[in-house]
C-alpha cells in the first residue's frame, strides 16, 4: 500500500504477519477541545488515572496497540483479521501479563483497545493495569475497569508458533 498525503491525512504501509494490508491513517491536527477534555477526565477519574501524553492525532487506541503508536486504525472489523493474521489467543484477566492487549467491546463490536502494562500476579488489585489512549485525546495509565470504554473487555495474548 503507497503512502498518500490527502487533505491532511496520510497512509502508512501496514501489515499483518500474514501480509494483508491494514487500512489506516494519520491526523496532524487535533480538535481544541481534546485540550479540555483532559480536565473532564481527571474530575471523572482521579487519581485512579494517570495522563502519559499530550493530545495527539497521529495514532488512535488501535494505532497504539496494534501499530506502535505511527497511525490510526479505524475499521473494526479489520481488528479480527489483525488477532487471526498475527496468532493472539484470548487469555483470563488473572492471567494477563504485560505487553498483553485488552479490548473492549460493545453491542457493535470492538470500541478501544490498550496494551496490559501491569499483572495482577503480585497486586491486591486483581485488576490488570493498561495503558490507551482515548480518542484523539492522551495516553492514559488505568486499570481496566476505570475508563470511558465501559465494563466488557477481553484480553488476548501472542500465542507462540
Amino acid at each position: 500500500m503507497p503512502n498518500l498525503i490527502i487533505n491532511n491525512r496520510r497512509t502508512i504501509s501496514l501489515q499483518t504477519a500474514e501480509g494483508n494490508d491494514i487500512p489506516n491513517e494519520q491526523y496532524f491536527e487535533i480538535d481544541e477541545s481534546e485540550w479540555s477534555k483532559i480536565g473532564s477526565f481527571e474530575t471523572k477519574y482521579g487519581a485512579s488515572i494517570v495522563r502519559r501524553t499530550d493530545p495527539t492525532g497521529i495514532y488512535n487506541c488501535h494505532g497504539l496497540t496494534f501499530a506502535s503508536r505511527r497511525t490510526s486504525l479505524y475499521e473494526n472489523n479489520f481488528l479480527t483479521t489483525i488477532l487471526k493474521d498475527d496468532g493472539y489467543i484470548e487469555v483470563q484477566a488473572s492471567d494477563a501479563l504485560g505487553g498483553d492487549v485488552i479490548l473492549y467491546f460493545e453491542d457493535f463490536g470492538v470500541t478501544h483497545s490498550g496494551l496490559v502494562i501491569e499483572s495482577t500476579a503480585n497486586s491486591l488489585v486483581k485488576i490488570p493495569k493498561v495503558c490507551s489512549k482515548w480518542g484523539h485525546n492522551a495516553e492514559y495509565i488505568h486499570f481496566a475497569n476505570m475508563s470511558p470504554y465501559g465494563q466488557e473487555y477481553k484480553f488476548y495474548r501472542v500465542r507462540k508458533k
